[in-house]
């Protein structure tokens, strides 16, 4: 994203989430749009990984 724009076509069923830490957004994601895919540069912090855990569709 540079400034509120997508720099790459990633497709038009794709929501990109920018301004929030990773893990509010996964969370924030997980519990209001029932993604079926999140796609994240890296899981970096605890704060990550808990986040994927709230989800029990979740495979690792």
């Amino acid at each position: 994203m540079y400034q509120g724009i997508p720099q790459n076509d990633i497709g038009i069923r794709t929501d990109v989430i920018e301004n929030i830490s990773k893990s509010k957004g996964m969370e924030m994601l997980i519990r209001s749009m029932a993604p079926e895919v999140i796609a994240c540069d890296e899981i970096g912090s605890k704060e990550d990984v808990q986040a994927i855990r709230k989800s029990n569709k979740v495979r690792c």
